[in-house]
């Protein structure tokens, strides 16, 4: 691993010494007969193969026994006081893992442990308030006995404990046809949740009068919608290396830009396919698809949001294509996006768009003439052309 000084290493005692630089600390297992065989740089994390083992790197199962830190702390203990109201402003900053929020009194916390209870277990937990997705405020509180973030999300919540007492803050055992990459991952102890005695009243929760004038952005309607845009996540695994796709094609900071119109509406639909030349039975490979700039509405319920959620990352399931709209009404220029797993974006799943000044020609496809079956293809076209007009459906 690396620590604050560069490069890390355990000595025979256990007392972890820390190197200026991953040059430095390879130089020194070199100059002690230690690891001389072994390429340069293979101790160090910016070599993934060699420090995970080849191919190792974010598979499903546990690595090095990694934990998820809160503000750069393992397991930190939140001290609150009994009926105070607090906004917990929670942003996953990973990049492998799906993360499963759940609050719950300690001495209820066995219960949680397996993937079964994420439902099962559902009303021994206390209850978020959520009241923004992506920085992007709903108008309302949405009751949750869980919170799911994957890489890019973040999501707003108001939390109040009326009881004083020891509580904990867990990600709950996420089941395959949930989680990021797969594969069922393990539950975790996030953070320990310390309740103080008050004597004052209990905060008032905030009413939908005050909460509805905050939301930023109003319901995109099928007669605004004046093109199509598609993106399909594809990870081609039969080339060496393996290619990651966005319709096709890797990032090229030299291509032209896909291209939108300034003050249109547009309907996007994405999807993720399997790995090509994936064995058979390989898990699922889902991409959290993120758009800089233009957030966008889910026109349908997907993964548990509600539809009209409007968010600016989603996690894009295999096979599981969603529909979203977006308008573009501020900003002229160029901007990505990209699968927020990022060595997938590093790798090339990205792409660069460009909105365009009022009367310049987009290269969006125009909407198809079917409105009672969604105004554009659905599932996408895999290379994100134009399809045919007769070819929309739900």
């Amino acid at each position: 691993g690396v620590g604050p000084a560069g490069c890390q290493q355990a000595d025979p005692q256990g007392v972890v010494q820390f190197y200026e630089s991953c040059d430095a600390y390879f130089q020194r297992l070199v100059d002690a007969g230690k690891l001389a065989s072994f390429p340069k740089g293979a101790a160090c994390v910016e070599n993934f193969d060699l420090s995970f083992g080849p191919g190792q790197f974010g598979v499903a199962q546990p690595l090095l026994g990694d934990r998820t830190s809160i503000n750069g702390q393992i397991t930190p203990v939140i001290t609150i006081r009994q009926g105070e109201l607090n906004r917990w402003r929670l942003l996953h900053g990973g990049i492998r893992e799906t993360l499963m929020l759940g609050l719950v009194s300690k001495s209820k916390e066995s219960t949680q442990r397996s993937a079964a209870a994420l439902v099962q277990g559902a009303s021994q937990r206390l209850a978020f308030q959520v009241i923004a997705h992506d920085g992007i405020a709903t108008g309302r509180m949405d009751e949750a006995a869980q919170i799911e973030l994957q890489p890019g999300y973040r999501v707003d919540a108001l939390v109040r404990i009326d009881q004083p007492g020891e509580y904990e803050l867990i990600d709950l055992s996420t089941p395959k046809n949930t989680s990021l990459r797969g594969g069922t991952e393990d539950f975790q102890l996030l953070a320990q949740v310390r309740v103080l005695p008050s004597d004052a009243p209990p905060m008032a929760l905030p009413d939908a009068a005050a909460l509805a004038p905050l939301a930023p952005y109003k319901h995109v309607d099928d007669k605004e919608v004046t093109g199509c845009q598609y993106n399909t996540f594809k990870i081609d695994a039969t080339s060496q290396p393996a290619r990651f796709l966005i319709n096709e094609q890797p990032y090229n900071p030299t291509a032209d830009a896909r291209t939108m119109p300034l003050g249109k509406a547009e309907e996007w639909v994405a999807n993720s396919l399997p790995v090509t030349g994936a064995p058979a039975g390989a898990p699922p490979l889902n991409h959290p698809y993120h758009i800089h700039i233009n957030s966008f509405e889910l026109v349908d319920g997907y993964a548990g949001l509600p539809k009209g959620t409007w968010k600016d990352t989603i996690l894009i399931r295999q096979d599981e294509p969603v529909r979203l709209r977006t308008r573009y009404t501020d900003f002229t220029g160029k901007f990505v996006l990209h699968c927020h797993i990022l060595d997938h974006e590093d790798q090339g799943m990205m792409q660069l768009l460009e909105v365009l000044p009022k009367g310049a020609k987009p290269t969006s496809c125009p909407t198809l003439e079917q409105p009672a079956k969604g105004m554009c293809a659905f599932p996408p076209p895999p290379n994100g052309a134009c399809p045919p007009a007769n070819s929309a459906s739900r």
